[in-house]
């Protein structure tokens, strides 16, 4: 695989496949390995993501969920993440998951279960 971050006025990272690439789903699992790093995945997770075939990231909105505004919205943020990411924590290790919290975003690291 060639990663290239080339186009600085687009601000995209190119992907290409070599002549020595034998997997051919290396490109959808270099755009999974380069989405997870960027959504803020630990470096080990999302290199979890070019090694494990049934991981897969889920994003939403809190808002698809519940219409919230204001104060009720960053309430609502504090009680997901918990004092010292202590719920946050807890609910990783229970669900094995990995979760990150980004603002009003929730993106969530999955493992499918067939």
């Amino acid at each position: 695989m060639c990663i290239r971050d080339r186009n600085t006025k687009k601000k995209c990272v190119e992907i290409r496949t070599c002549p020595e690439t034998q997997d051919k789903l290396a490109m959808q699992k270099s755009a999974d390995f380069l989405k997870a790093f960027m959504l803020g995945f630990d470096l080990n997770d999302a290199i979890a993501m070019l090694r494990l075939d049934d991981l897969y990231i889920e994003s939403f909105e809190i808002k698809d969920v519940k219409n919230l505004h204001g104060e009720h919205l960053s309430r609502c943020i504090g009680r997901l993440s918990g004092e010292k990411g202590k719920t946050k924590t807890a609910v990783e290790n229970a669900t094995r998951t990995r979760i990150i919290i980004a603002d009003q975003k929730i993106h969530l690291s999955l493992i499918h279960i067939s």
